[in-house]
């Protein structure tokens, strides 16, 4: 679902690339539907502070939040959430774990293939 959500977001959130033939698309998206979808979002992202949360999950989360941006009526949401996102969210899972530390140590290349490729789900600490 998150997958769907982000390249919705991706496709539709830039008024700049809206076509002539759906003129008024962008508006109404940013009026109905956005704000229920990032409402959904940050419920997501909420859940990673006492729960595990894929980390592709989490990847397509804040791939919306910057999609969101674009849109006056997303981004005063993701404003007023934005130390929850930042500081119990983000910086919390950038953290080093015990079998981050060796996988450093034994394959140096592995660890930074993990951490380049989003798609990966194998490291509950991400």
């Amino acid at each position: 679902c998150t997958r769907i959500l982000e390249k919705f977001m991706q496709k539709y959130a830039n008024k700049s690339w809206e076509k002539p033939e759906i003129k008024g698309l962008w508006s109404h998206l940013q009026e109905v539907y956005v704000p229920g979808f990032l409402e959904v979002i940050l419920e997501l992202l909420a859940r990673k502070r006492t729960s595990f949360v894929a980390p592709s999950t989490l990847y397509l989360c804040f791939k919306y939040l910057f999609y969101s941006l674009r849109m006056p009526s997303a981004s005063k949401i993701i404003y007023e959430h934005l130390d929850t996102i930042l500081f119990d969210i983000s910086l919390p899972s950038t953290e080093l774990t015990r079998r981050d530390e060796e996988i450093w140590k034994n394959d140096p290349q592995e660890f930074i293939r993990r951490e380049e490729d989003y798609t990966y789900i194998g490291s509950s600490s991400k």
